[in-house]
């Protein structure tokens, strides 16, 4: 990732809610006050061009997309919109439950965090990402007029800094107060050692009986990071961008080095599980949910 750029990654992503948004059946999965706002933002941010919705509209590039995606990672095509559901329906069930901060953690373009402040005035939303990206972010907001009392964007690169001590400095958060935190789509890039660190972080950070949200990608039988049918690009690819997979768990795995860090696995739904709870009610229940990146709830126990 250049330092004065956004992560391509994070870019790439944000244009994947606005494709996905243009199936009617896929809309139906994201979250409901979703698709006008990411397509309002990533359009003022110019990581979206008035000509990439044009292309995503054409019947020829959708059918075009989605056999590629069939033939490198089967299920990729309906996961993301089933990633960004599952996160804001356990977000909400979380703060209805009691919590009272969000905290994104490597938000990129994702607009969970305004769209549960704008939801939810009583809850202090905050995200923590890279300044290159928060600055980009920010401008598109204000030149949106999108201003929320209760939404915090903190600009910080936590490879310079630990995730406590740059909440000690962030006006406002409370270490005491239960709250919800997403780490969607970032373990990934970290390795063993990051990903450690940012978990007793965030225990440390939060009180008892909060909640954290995060996906992950797994690990097959030999403890290879699966990657799709096409590994060796796939994993090539990202290397080439300065964005490296370092570390992925498998499911079986994750609940015990979860409880190593002071957490309860909650849930950690099969890809199935995801397919019968968003795509069987939108007449979605013929695709695969992929089985690359995986989500789960987990309690500070």
């Amino acid at each position: 990732m250049r330092p004065d750029r956004p992560s391509l990654t994070a870019r790439v992503i944000a244009r994947g809610v606005v494709f996905a948004a243009g199936d009617r059946r896929l809309r139906e999965i994201l979250p409901p006050d979703a698709v006008e706002l990411d397509s309002r933002l990533l359009l003022e941010a110019g990581v979206v061009k008035p000509w990439m919705l044009r292309l995503y509209r054409r019947p020829w590039y959708r059918s075009f997309f989605a056999w590629v995606v069939r033939n490198s990672a089967t299920g990729q095509l309906v996961t993301l919109p089933v990633r960004k559901r599952f996160m804001d329906d356990e977000a909400r069930r979380a703060i209805e439950g009691g919590a009272r901060q969000l905290l994104v953690v490597g938000a990129g373009f994702d607009t969970l965090a305004l769209r549960i402040a704008q939801r939810y005035p009583e809850v202090e939303c905050y995200e923590i990402d890279h300044p290159a990206t928060q600055r980009v972010k920010r401008l598109a907001l204000e030149s949106l007029k999108i201003d929320r009392p209760n939404l915090h964007l903190v600009a910080l690169d936590l490879a310079s800094t630990t995730l406590p001590d740059a909440l000690r400095q962030t006006p406002g958060w409370r270490k005491e107060a239960v709250s919800v935190v997403a780490a969607e789509g970032l373990l990934c890039y970290l390795d063993e050692s990051e990903v450690t660190r940012l978990l007793d972080g965030v225990r440390s950070s939060i009180a008892r009986g909060s909640t954290l949200l995060l996906s992950h990608m797994r690990t097959d039988e030999n403890g290879e990071i699966v990657f799709g049918r096409h590994a060796r690009l796939m994993k090539a690819a990202l290397e080439a961008i300065g964005e490296p997979v370092k570390w992925a768990i498998a499911q079986p795995a994750l609940g015990g080095f979860l409880a190593a860090h002071g957490y309860a696995l909650v849930r950690s739904p099969t890809p199935d599980e995801l397919r019968a709870r968003y795509l069987e009610p939108v007449g979605l229940g013929h695709e695969v949910v992929g089985h690359i990146e995986l989500m789960a709830v987990a309690k500070v126990a």
